[in-house]
């Protein structure tokens, strides 16, 4: 899913409560937020159904390599350690390319 759009206020890029509302219009109907790592924006896990969250997962980042470390050698082993059983790709597009 796309970012939310920027924030009305001049004194934020996004704002939580009016990102809340933009996920809400687009019938996204659970957010998970987790701390920021290395630059990051968010990691967002968009799943077509229950079944398919619990079966796989790929994690797709774009930008600097840092962000596919951050993917291979972070998030993927701890998503792996909590969710044993959930098939983990990463894929990273690069920089500007997702």
């Amino acid at each position: 899913m796309s970012p939310c759009e920027t924030s009305s206020d001049d004194a934020y890029l996004e704002y939580p409560g009016e990102a809340f509302d933009y996920y809400h219009s687009s019938d996204v109907t659970r957010v998970v937020c987790e701390e920021k790592h290395m630059g990051s924006r968010a990691i967002v896990i968009v799943c077509q159904d229950d079944k398919v969250a619990r079966d796989r997962v790929v994690y797709m980042t774009a930008g600097d390599v840092n962000m596919l470390a951050l993917g291979q050698n972070v998030v993927g082993p701890q998503f792996s350690k909590k969710y044993p059983d959930v098939a983990l790709m990463t894929v990273h597009t690069g920089p500007g390319n997702a």
